[in-house]
């Protein structure tokens, strides 16, 4: 089931992705066809990777930041320094 859930988290970052840069060729630069298609789609996909990257990072982050605050004995100084 890991694989699926992947699947569909990897899926929505990019249509998420696409769509916003779909939306700033069209509507921001007033581009309209294939190549407004192609380059959103291309973009989004990179931008999707991205941006779940960026997801994951902030997460491993903050389950550190709850596991060192958790541990009373982690901030001090270890005996004999």
């Amino acid at each position: 089931m890991p694989g699926v859930r992947r699947f569909f988290r990897e899926t929505a970052y990019a249509v998420l992705a696409t769509t916003a840069v779909a939306a700033l060729l069209v509507v921001g630069f007033g581009l309209s066809g294939i190549w407004a298609t192609v380059v959103s789609v291309t973009a989004g996909m990179v931008l999707g990777r991205v941006l779940e990257g960026c997801v994951g990072l902030v997460r491993a982050y903050r389950a550190g930041a709850a596991r060192s605050a958790g541990d009373p004995g982690a901030a001090q100084d270890p005996p004999g320094a």
